[in-house]
């Protein structure tokens, strides 16, 4: 199903992509996997316009503890499309606010803090 799914994807199909990969996950693949058809399935759905889709996939993430390596991923991801899709700007500066406090070494944290940084420089009467 995994395959399929990349196939669709490379075929421009990625609703069909999505839904290949709800099935694959259901069948709980071990860790490796599960955490890039998660991934891939949160970018997907928020590149066809639905993150409330795209953040639950990656609050699965979150809340899977054999996945907790990948958390940072999944929190700078839900911060960019609470910044940029859903606009939230509250949300997203204490998405990426918990990322620079719970990763402070993520391969995340530089870009995490630019975007506090922007964040803050464009919307002075709102952020701390």
């Amino acid at each position: 199903l995994y395959a399929e799914a990349d196939w669709l994807l490379m075929q421009q199909q990625k609703s069909q992509a999505i839904s290949k990969l709800q099935k694959a996950l259901e069948a709980d693949p071990p860790p490796p996997l599960k955490i890039r058809m998660l991934m891939q399935a949160a970018r997907l759905s928020a590149d066809i316009g639905k993150p409330e889709e795209a953040l639950t996939y990656c609050n699965r993430v979150l809340k899977d503890e054999s996945l907790h390596l990948y958390a940072d991923e999944a929190l700078f991801l839900m911060a960019s499309i609470m910044e940029n899709q859903i606009k939230d700007i509250a949300r997203a500066f204490a998405l990426y606010d918990q990322l620079l406090v719970e990763f402070p070494n993520s391969q995340f944290a530089i870009a995490a803090r630019e975007r506090l940084k922007q964040i803050r420089k464009q919307n002075p009467d709102v952020m701390p």
